[in-house]
């Protein structure tokens, strides 16, 4: 699971500390737009909005 405000979703980074294949479920506020939710979805990733 991670719990992640929208601003980061692909994001570019130094550090990464998992791949998406480690993760099941994101957390973001409501403000991830629903094509960037798509993305993750395709990828296996259960996306809740709150």
């Amino acid at each position: 699971m991670v719990l992640a405000d929208s601003t980061k979703a692909g994001a570019v980074t130094f550090h990464r500390f998992a791949s998406l294949d480690e993760v099941d479920l994101l957390i973001t506020d409501a403000d991830l737009d629903e094509a960037r939710a798509d993305d993750f979805g395709a990828v296996g990733l259960d996306v809740v909005r709150a």
